[in-house]
């Protein structure tokens, strides 16, 4: 009986051995940019406040800092595959977690604004990108919470100023190049 039972299941995983249809194996093809931030064909440009100071500076961007601490502006530029990554480097958050508005021209483009804890307190910021080819270019503005009436024009004067000059234009009047 004990060998009529080992034969049966051995007979039962032989069945299931056989030349069934061959394994097909799927693959993921991303594209992935190959491209460095030293090569971005723009530079970022915008007007700073008079009271901005460089706080750093590296090939991705800038860092500015009211004197009084009260708000940080940086510029950034990224290599990424869309507008949803570069929001998601910025603010933490992915969509459909964050609001996005807008376009600007021909280029992809998007604001939009979070909030979060910073060292001193509770931080609004807002963010503006512009997306050409395989780079987005960021402007953020963050400010200690409350203080959003007191800065306003200051806020929207900066936003108003943000652009792309190719690489090679050189800037004249009051704006600074980013890169």
């Amino acid at each position: 009986m004990r060998r009529g039972l080992w034969m049966g299941v051995l007979l039962a995983m032989i069945a299931g051995c056989g030349a069934g249809q061959p394994v097909v194996y799927e693959t993921v093809s991303d594209v992935f940019p190959v491209c460095a931030v030293e090569e971005a064909p723009y530079d970022i440009a915008l007007t700073l406040p008079s009271d901005a100071r460089e706080l750093a500076k590296n090939a991705e961007g800038c860092l500015y800092e009211a004197a009084d601490g009260a708000y940080t502006i940086c510029t950034r530029t990224l290599v990424t595959d869309g507008l949803d990554a570069a929001v998601y480097t910025l603010s933490g958050f992915a969509q459909p977690q964050i609001r996005l508005n807008g376009e600007e021209g021909d280029r992809e483009a998007c604001q939009f604004a979070w909030s979060c804890a910073g060292e001193q307190g509770q931080m609004v910021c807002r963010a503006k990108v512009l997306r050409e080819g395989d780079y987005c270019y960021a402007l953020c503005f963050s400010l200690k919470e409350g203080l959003g009436r007191e800065y306003n024009e200051c806020i929207n004067r900066v936003f108003s100023s943000f652009e792309l000059l190719p690489r090679e234009q050189t800037v004249s009047g009051d704006a600074e190049v980013l890169a």
